[in-house]
C-alpha cells in the first residue's frame, strides 16, 4: 500500500479544502435526473463507437473498454456539449500506437474547426507520482514532485485550455451573478455555486477540482461495471432473460429515465452480487492517532484496509455466501421493513464497497450510470 500524495499530485488546497466533495454530495445528485437524457444519449453513442455491431466475433478488452465508456458520460454530464464534443480516455503506448488508458482527453475545436486533441495523462499520473514521492522522505518530497513526476506539466496542459473556459464563466458570473441567462447547469457552475474566495476562485484551483473529481468518478464505477459484464457473460439464459424484461418493462413505462433505474430491483442485486462477489476494498491512511473502543490504538502513519472479501463471505450475514446468486438481495429486499436496506446505493456494515456513511460519495450517480 501506498499513500497518494495529495499535496503534491492532487493539490494541497484540495485536502485543506475538499468543497468540490461536498459538490458531488449535493448538487451532483440532485442533477442526476435533469441530466439523465444527456447521459443516456453519450452512452448510446458510447457502446456504437466502442463496441460496435459486427457480423463477426471481435474480442473486446472489457476494462479499458469500460474506462472509455464512463469517462465520457461522466464528462458528459460534467460539462455537456456546447464547449466539448466529447470527453474520453486515450493514451499512447511506448510503442507509439494508440492505446486508451484511465486518462482525460479533451476534444475542443479550433477557429479552423480541425479537431484536435489534449492528451491530458492525469489520472494514472498521480499513480505514478504517488509511487515515486513515496520514495523519498518528507524535506525532499515537494522537489520529488516537481522534477520527476508529470503531474505539473498534465496540470498546465489541462489548464491551458480549460482556464480560459473557466475565466469566462467566473467573469460572467462577477458581472451578472449566478442567475444569468444561459449559464450552464454543469459542474463548474456547481462547483463555483458554492462561493469559494481567494485562491479558491481561480482557473487553477477549479482545474484541479475537476480532474480530482474526474479521478475519483472513473475507477470505482470502471472496476464494478466490468465484473458486472464478466459475470453476466457465465450466466445461463434464464438469468438474462429475467433481467432483459425487467429493464423492458422499467423502459416501457416510465422511459429512459432515473425513475425507470428505479424500478430494476433485480439488476441492481445482480450487479451487487457481482461486487460482493468479487471482493473488492478500499484503504486508507490513519492522519491521527486513533484508539478503537476495546483499547487498540491504531498510530497516525499507519494504513488500514477493509477486508470485504472475509466480510462478504460471512456467513453470519450471507446465506451460502460463496454461491453467486445473481437476485440474492432482490430476494432480502422483498422481505417486509428490507426494501432500502439491500440496495447497491445503501452501505451498510456488512457491505462496504464503497466505504460507509458520508465518504461512499459517488455511489448514487455511479449506480445510475452502470444501470443505464
Amino acid at each position: 500500500m501506498f499513500t497518494i500524495q495529495t499535496d503534491y499530485t492532487l493539490g494541497k488546497e484540495t485536502r485543506l479544502n475538499n468543497y468540490h466533495l461536498g459538490v458531488v454530495r449535493t448538487s451532483l445528485t440532485r442533477n442526476i435526473s435533469h441530466r439523465f437524457a444527456d447521459v443516456r444519449d453519450e452512452i448510446v453513442n458510447a457502446f456504437s463507437e466502442e463496441i460496435p455491431v459486427k457480423d463477426d466475433w471481435a474480442a473486446v478488452p472489457a476494462l479499458s473498454t469500460v474506462m472509455r465508456i464512463i469517462c465520457r458520460t461522466t464528462n458528459r454530464l460534467f460539462v455537456g456539449l456546447p464547449l466539448f464534443s466529447m470527453l474520453i480516455l486515450m493514451a499512447r503506448s511506448r510503442t507509439g500506437l494508440r492505446r486508451w488508458c484511465p486518462i482525460l482527453i479533451v476534444y475542443f475545436n479550433t477557429a479552423d474547426d480541425t479537431e484536435q486533441r489534449l492528451n491530458i495523462e492525469f489520472t494514472i499520473d498521480v499513480f505514478k507520482a504517488a509511487r515515486i514521492i513515496n520514495l523519498f522522505p518528507d524535506l525532499l518530497k515537494p522537489i520529488a514532485g516537481n522534477l520527476l513526476t508529470p503531474i505539473s506539466k498534465a496540470v498546465g496542459q489541462a489548464l491551458r485550455h480549460l482556464g480560459p473556459m473557466i475565466q469566462e464563466r467566473l467573469d460572467q458570473d462577477d458581472q451578472h451573478g449566478k442567475n444569468w441567462d444561459g449559464r450552464p447547469n454543469d459542474l463548474l457552475s456547481w462547483l463555483l455555486d458554492q462561493n469559494p474566495q481567494g485562491e479558491l476562485r481561480t482557473a487553477r484551483d477549479l482545474t484541479m477540482r475537476i480532474l480530482n473529481i474526474n479521478m475519483a468518478a472513473i475507477h470505482t464505477t470502471s472496476m464494478a461495471f466490468t465484473h458486472t459484464l464478466y459475470y453476466l457473460s457465465i450466466q445461463p439464459e434464464e438469468v438474462i432473460t429475467v433481467l432483459r424484461e425487467e429493464v423492458e418493462a422499467a423502459i416501457n413505462e416510465y422511459g429512459w429515465s432515473k425513475l425507470a433505474m428505479a424500478q430494476l430491483r433485480r439488476t441492481d442485486s445482480f450487479m451487487k452480487e457481482c461486487v460482493r462477489s468479487a471482493g473488492s476494498s478500499t484503504d486508507r491512511e490513519v492522519l491521527k492517532d486513533f484508539t478503537f473502543s476495546d483499547g487498540t490504538t491504531i498510530p497516525a502513519g499507519s494504513r488500514v484496509a477493509i477486508a470485504s472479501f472475509a466480510l462478504h463471505h460471512d456467513e453470519r450475514y450471507y446465506e451460502d455466501p460463496y454461491e453467486f446468486r445473481p437476485f440474492r438481495f432482490a430476494d432480502m429486499r422483498a422481505q417486509e421493513g428490507e426494501s432500502i436496506k439491500h440496495q447497491m446505493i445503501t452501505p451498510n456494515p456488512e457491505y462496504m464497497f464503497f466505504g460507509a456513511g458520508r465518504h461512499a460519495w459517488w455511489v448514487s450517480y455511479q449506480m445510475s450510470d452502470s444501470k443505464a
